[in-house]
């Protein structure tokens, strides 16, 4: 992994698409003496938010950041079966 960033200020997007999904990320960054980070998505992300929090401390060390994740259906996709047994 390349080196720990002290401080920053700014904004990035990254976005991927991938079996009739697609993932937007934004992050915002200001600088801020200690390290406040700010996940935002949809409820059904909140099982990944620790590991979202882990991967942006591990790089930077102070700030104020705010994450938005944004999940979409894009396409047709691979179909979920319904298992009837278990849904009962």
């Amino acid at each position: 992994m390349s080196e720990i960033i002290n401080s920053m200020t700014g904004f990035g997007v990254g976005a991927a698409e991938a079996e009739g999904f697609g993932v937007r990320v934004e992050i915002k960054c200001v600088n801020n003496r200690g390290l406040k980070i700010s996940v935002r998505s949809r409820p059904s992300l909140g099982v990944s938010e620790k590991k979202l929090r882990d991967v942006v401390s591990e790089r930077l060390v102070r700030g104020s950041i705010d994450v938005y994740v944004n999940f979409e259906r894009t396409g047709e996709g691979e179909a979920c079966p319904i298992r009837a047994e278990a849904a009962r």
